[in-house]
């Protein structure tokens, strides 16, 4: 089983990344985690090339990120 774990806080040792920690040890699979506060993630633009072709022109952390719930 795959899991995605999205954790928007900015905070590298908060109680968010304990919650997430503790989860990951009981959890079973693939585990990826996204610190979203850090990553380099850009906005839509609106161009619409997804509707045209597979995944997004701009190549960013999020290209990472539609592989792995591809899969």
């Amino acid at each position: 089983m795959k899991t995605l774990i999205f954790n928007g806080s900015p905070r590298t040792n908060g109680d968010t990344k304990a919650l997430i920690d503790a989860y990951k040890i009981g959890a079973n699979g693939d585990i990826m985690q996204v610190d979203t506060f850090y990553a380099a993630i850009s906005p839509c633009n609106d161009c619409r090339s997804c509707r045209r072709n597979p995944g997004c022109r701009i190549d960013d952390a999020m290209t990472e990120i539609y592989g792995y719930t591809r899969e």
